[in-house]
């Protein structure tokens, strides 16, 4: 369950708690069906379509073109990591594009803003000016997405974490303020997905204008991954369940940490 699985016996399992997934809380969860004359990306699994009609923070958002041709690049980026690509595609239902008017006029903005709402399971909002950018937004949201189908939130967890939601911590992303363990892990969680991607964009990547914008991806990545595992190891508690899962995930957050290291110290100059 920690990471995309070849056999996706983990995409079914989770497939199976979203519909099960039943929670006290302000908002009842929903499994959104597309609308059906949409436009299809990911061999048409995926539907790129508005989800509502006011987005957050409308004064800097506005609803983006679903025709868009990043939208295929970035799909052809996540086919460099198989079991991400295929997890997406039979997971996720809707991508609503975003603009973001602060960057959209800019000259080759680098990445993206993406989010996805806690009741609406296998959905996602994301700008898509940068193709690199729209490929991590991918993993990073389906992440999200696969820790609340296995009960955990941002704000609190049915099971596995324990920390009491009131006790905060420094979040490897949102660096401002602190956040509850819960918050912290879905930042670590998601953005493990990003390094894990940038790491096999990289791999199979043979230009070296485009090797140098994913080395800096990387590294940024990996640094913030390294502190946020710092401080969940010394900070997490953990029911049974949790543990194994979270030990897991150290397992694969160990081997992709590996794996990136190598990358950059090849790509330094002599």
């Amino acid at each position: 369950m920690v990471k995309p699985q070849k056999d996706a016996y983990d995409t079914e399992m989770l497939r199976k708690l979203a519909k099960s997934r039943q929670y006290t809380g302000p908002k009842r969860f929903q499994l959104m069906e597309p609308p059906a004359d949409a436009p299809r990306i990911f061999g048409g699994q995926v539907a790129l379509a508005h989800l509502r009609d006011d987005l957050r923070s409308p004064e800097r958002y506005q609803h983006g073109n679903p025709e868009h041709p990043n939208f295929a690049i970035a799909e052809t980026l996540l086919k460099r990591w198989p079991e991400a690509y295929e997890q997406f595609a039979q997971l996720m239902q809707i991508v609503h594009p975003m603009e973001d008017v602060m960057v959209k006029n800019k000259r080759q903005p680098r990445g993206s803003s993406s989010h996805s709402e806690g009741d609406k399971f296998w959905t996602m909002y994301t700008t898509y000016y940068d193709p690199i950018g729209l490929a991590q937004a991918y993993v990073h949201e389906m992440a999200h997405n696969k820790l609340r189908a296995m009960g955990i939130f941002i704000d609190w967890a049915q099971h596995m974490i324990l920390n009491d939601p009131n006790d905060l911590y420094v979040s490897p992303i949102i660096t401002t303020r602190k956040r509850p363990m819960t918050a912290v892990f879905h930042a670590q969680y998601s953005f493990m997905h990003v390094t894990a991607l940038d790491v096999a964009m990289i791999e199979k990547e043979e230009d070296p204008a485009q090797l140098k914008i994913l080395y800096f991806f990387l590294h940024r990545n990996l640094t913030r991954m390294e502190q946020g595992d710092k401080e969940i190891k010394k900070y997490i508690q953990l029911d049974r369940p949790g543990e194994v899962f979270v030990n897991h995930f150290y397992t694969w957050t160990q081997s992709v940490f590996e794996k990136a290291h190598r990358i950059l110290e090849m790509a330094a100059p002599n």
